[in-house]
Order: C-alpha cells, then structure tokens, then sequence
C-alpha cells in the first residue's frame, strides 16, 4: 500500500510538474489581439501537417511520396466529369438523331432516306415536300425521324403533294389575306387554279363582275346562276324567272364548273318566284286603283324632275314592300293579277300605307343588264325601258320590289292585267310598305350571262384586310387568270 501510494504520489507530482514547453508570452506591451487572427501560413502549415499525418496513418511513411486522400478525390472528381459528360452527350444525340418514337406526330420522316410521309387517319402516305406535309397536317410541325421498320407498321397511301412547292415558307409582309380559285373551261389555263395574294386585273385578265353580269354554269346537277359573289339555283324552264333575268334559253347555254370553285362560292336561294300568301284576293287597305294581293305597281320617284323614274312595290297584305325591277318583272310574269301594266300610286298612298318586308328581295339581282338584242327575251314582262320602281301589292300592303322579281310575279301570274298599272306617287306613299317577299332572292335587273368562249375563266376571289372583322367574295370572269407578271403556276397532285 505504501509503495503504491508512493507512485501514485510521484504520478500526480509528474503530471503537476509537467511544463509546456510554448514559451509564455506574459504579453508586457499589453497588445490586443483580434479574436480568430490568423495567416495564411499558419493555415497552408495546418493543412500540411494533416497531409503528412494521413500519409503517416495509411502508408507508414511522412514523407509525402504520395497522397491518399488527394488521389481519393481526385477519383471520385473524375468519376462525376465522366458522368456528367455522358448524360450531356445522350442529351445532345438525342436531340441530333432522335429516337424514332411516331407517336401521335402527324408527319414523320426515314432516318435513312429523309423521305417524308404524312399521317392521315390510319394511313402513312408519302409526301414531296414539307409545305405540302404541313397543309395536309393543318399545323406547321417539323418532321420525326424514324426508322424504316416504324415506318412499315403503318398500311401505305398514295402519293400526296405540291410539286415544286418550297420546302420552307418564308413569312409574308402583307398582312392581309387574299386567295382565288379560278376555273377556265377553253385555253392553256384550262382547269382548276389557287391564286394566292394580290391579284392583276389588268388588260384581258379577269375583272370582278358588274353589278349586271352573271355567269350561268352547270355542276352536272343542275343550273346554277352566279352572281353578286353568289350561287343560286335555276330553272332554265321556268320562263317566269329566265325572261325576267334576261336569259334567253335557247341562247343561254350554262358552262360546265370545277367542284372546287363551285364548293367555294356560298349557296344562295334559290331564284324562284316567291309564292304570295293569298294572291288575289282583296285588299284589305284602300287603294285608289282596283289590284289585289300579289299585284305589282309603280310610283314616281319624288326627287326625280322627269317623272320617268319609277319605283316597283309588291302588293301584299300588310303593305307595300319596295322591290326592285328585277323581282317586279318576276312577280308580274308568275302572276300579273290580271293588269297589263303595274298600276301608278301616288306619293301619299305610298306614304300612307304600312311597309311590308315578306318578301325577300336579296334573292333576286338589283337590275337587269344590258338589254339582249334578240327580242325572244321580250316575250314575257320584263322591266320596261324607262327607270321604273315596281311593287308587289300584298295583303299587308306595297312592297317595293325589283323589275326582275315583278316580271318574277307577272310571268308566274299576271293576276289578269295585261301589264302592272301606273300608281301615282300619293298612292304609293299613301299605303302600308309590305314586306312580305324576300326579294334578296333575285337580281334587281336582268342578268348578262357572260360568254364562255369569250371569258372563259371564273374565279372566287375571297379577302379579308388585316383588321377587318369580316371578310367579303368577289367573283370575276374574264379570259386569262389574274396573275401578276412573273408568276407562275404550279399542276397538284392528289388523291383520286
């Protein structure tokens, strides 16, 4: 015990009498020092002497040949450069050589061959070009780049395409849309044309029609008149309609039309002579001479010294509806209610009396064209020569007709008259304005049908200026297409 003690004793007196060898700096001046000072090659001696003590620890050996930790680092260093390389350069391939998937883009392309298809419904069709692609598509994708067994999943159509069409559409300045189709039945133009853009309309080239031209074509259905930037039916037979239009049905032969101008231009009713409720019976207004419903008369126009412009009203029964020459000259041939001439009416019994609107007067041109030397055509009422204003006389009232639907009428049934009787212009403002007729449906004057030899190409320009909230058709007739100097066009290809 005492010996044990002893050493224990001599321990603690060791560890007592243990000095650090670090001279003690009793720091005389008193400097302050900043807390955490140190130098860089305290710091750079620090990182030394940890260096030396892991190459002491793993390789038994101070002297620093080598560097464990360092070649640790510098391995898994290497390791994420070479990972990070390859996941950019699959990125990268991917992007220039894709991985063939079709999904659902519409238009692919053979890895091997470039060649370009075109998916529509179930079937791949081959495509010429890229712009023609992105038409059948209806949007503008770029291709994807498949392989060739991708490619034979898909059961084949046939070849679709522009040929020569650009492979990349550059932008155009002009904001305004403008497109035509043109159809020529004789010449070098003969078939179908798609006119995109401005059109020259100078010298021979087609012009818009006059407000009193039409073109008379057949789509191997039927006739059809065009006219006005429109379509409608008619009955070559219908003498009614024919004689008061101006056409002549021995003379007047329809030219054959492309389906794809004829789809373009926008189906109007059809020119036929608006049926009247109750023609021919008695008016339920006054009226100063003796018509009935679904008469026809005239009254002078207030503003005209002459007193040789007339104004056409139907007589209907809620009034008098303002019609044009046109559909007065229809109206009269249909039914003249018995009146060799359309009556006369005052101003004040035009006045007087209630507007109709049951007829639909846009049916029917606004005038008759140039008059057709072959006096055939003067068989049937028609407008007569001095400017006259037709009207129906309806149940309702007058209502102001064109001299093509009053012929219309007159050739349908005269009503007995041998022509409309003459009102005075008090009689026509006297009444109620019927609007019973839809006198759109006609011209407001006989048509001229343009000669098919002469002007053999139709054309539907369609136009919407940039800013515009509607857009407008506009037909055109004339000998060659309208296309400015230097313009080319380019044959299709499509599915049969």
């Amino acid at each position: 015990m005492s010996a044990h003690a002893d050493r224990s004793d001599l321990a603690e007196d060791g560890r007592r009498s243990f000095a650090s060898r670090t001279p003690v700096n009793e720091n005389p001046d008193r400097v302050e020092y900043r807390r955490g000072f140190i130098t860089k090659h305290q710091v750079s001696g620090w990182r030394f002497l940890v260096r030396r003590i892991a190459s002491a620890l793993a390789l038994h050996d101070t002297r620093m040949l080598v560097e464990p930790l360092r070649t640790q680092s510098r391995s898994v260093l290497m390791g994420v450069v070479l990972l990070a390389t390859g996941v950019v350069g699959s990125f990268a391939l991917s992007l220039i050589r894709p991985g063939g998937s079709a999904g659902n883009d519409p238009v692919l392309a053979d890895r091997s061959t470039s060649a370009l298809y075109v998916r529509v419904g179930d079937e791949l069709h081959p495509v010429l070009n890229l712009t023609s692609a992105r038409l059948v598509a209806g949007r503008p994708v770029n291709p994807t780049a498949v392989r060739a067994a991708v490619l034979d999943n898909f059961p084949r159509g046939n070849l679709l395409g522009i040929p020569g069409a650009p492979e990349r559409l550059v932008q155009s300045a002009d904001a305004d849309a403008n497109w035509t189709v043109c159809d020529a039945v004789s010449g070098s133009a003969t078939g179908v044309t798609v006119i995109a853009g401005r059109l020259d309309t100078d010298g021979s080239r087609a012009d818009a029609l006059g407000t009193q031209q039409a073109v008379l074509v057949d789509n191997g259905a039927g006739a059809w008149l065009l006219w006005n930037g429109k379509r409608s039916r008619i009955d070559l037979d219908d003498r009614a309609v024919t004689a008061a239009l101006g056409l002549d049905a021995g003379a007047s032969k329809p030219r054959p039309i492309a389906p794809g101008l004829f789809n373009v231009i926008p189906e109007a009713p059809a020119l036929v002579a608006p049926v009247i409720p109750d023609a021919g019976s008695p008016l339920p207004f006054a009226l100063p001479v003796p018509v009935s419903i679904g008469s026809v008369v005239v009254a002078h126009e207030i503003d005209d010294s002459s007193d040789t412009a007339l104004r056409y009203y139907a007589v209907l029964s809620d009034g008098l509806q303002p019609i044009s020459g046109v559909l007065a000259a229809v109206l009269r041939n249909s039914d003249s209610q018995g009146l060799d001439r359309p009556p006369v009416l005052g101003a004040d019994d035009v006045a007087r009396l209630p507007v109709s609107r049951q007829l639909d007067v846009s049916r029917f041109p606004e005038q008759t064209p140039a008059a057709d030397p072959n006096p055939a055509n003067h068989c049937y009422a028609t407008p007569p020569p001095t400017p006259q204003r037709y009207y129906a006389v309806l149940e309702d009232g007058l209502q102001p007709i064109s001299g093509v639907l009053a012929a219309v009428l007159r050739n349908s049934d005269s009503q007995g008259l041998d022509r409309p009787p003459v009102l005075g212009a008090d009689d026509v403002a006297r009444l109620p304005v019927s609007r019973q007729l839809d006198v759109s449906r006609f011209p407001e004057q006989p048509v001229k049908v343009v000669d098919a030899v002469s002007a053999p190409v139709t054309c539907a320009h369609w136009s919407k200026p940039v800013g515009a909230s509607t857009s407008s058709l506009t037909l055109l007739s004339g000998s060659t297409l309208p296309l400015r100097e230097g313009v080319r066009t380019l044959d299709l290809v499509g599915a049969r």
